[in-house]
């Protein structure tokens, strides 16, 4: 679910075991817990604008895989982009064919930075700079523009939520 920048919101449920990720972009506004705070309002208005962005929520049953920018791996769109008008991008990536897996994918961020956190499966992270990194499921990492890095050591059940952040 992307929620646009400074709207009041509370989350009024979830699954166990739920596991919020929270990028703020731009970081312009703080986050306050406000317990007399009376959600939901009694409209749904799900194509509100706020401050060029809208809500965007990903249901994985209608979901469908298509080619990502890197050709090890398959993607499945999470609406982001169109939601925040190109402001940022997300995706869950797993890899395209475990069969033929040339076993590293190698990858330079093609904007201000790459966020991706492992849903499921390890992989192995290594870049010139920091060397080697085993990651598993809940583990994260950010690389930085222009710093190359290549994954490698994926097992069959790798998923990535992957965030991207483009130039301006």
């Amino acid at each position: 679910m992307l929620q646009p920048p400074r709207i009041r919101h509370r989350v009024l449920d979830s699954s166990p075991g739920l596991e919020v990720i929270e990028i703020a972009s731009p970081a312009e506004h703080e986050t306050h817990a406000d317990p007399e705070m009376s959600l939901p309002t009694g409209t749904l208005r799900p194509g509100r604008v706020f401050e060029t962005q809208t809500f965007c929520r990903h249901e994985v049953e209608s979901a469908h895989w298509e080619p990502s920018r890197s050709e090890q791996f398959v993607a499945r769109d999470l609406g982001i982009s169109g939601a925040t008008g190109g402001l940022a991008h997300a995706w869950v990536l797993r890899r395209a064919d475990p069969a033929t897996w040339p076993g590293v994918a190698t990858a330079t961020p093609v904007g201000k930075m790459v966020f991706d956190f492992v849903l499921a499966g390890s992989v192995t992270l290594k870049s010139d700079d920091r060397g080697a990194h085993s990651l598993g499921t809940g583990d994260s990492f950010v690389v930085p523009a222009g710093q190359s890095y290549q994954l490698v050591d994926c097992d069959d059940a790798l998923e990535l939520l992957e965030v991207t952040l483009p130039s301006s």
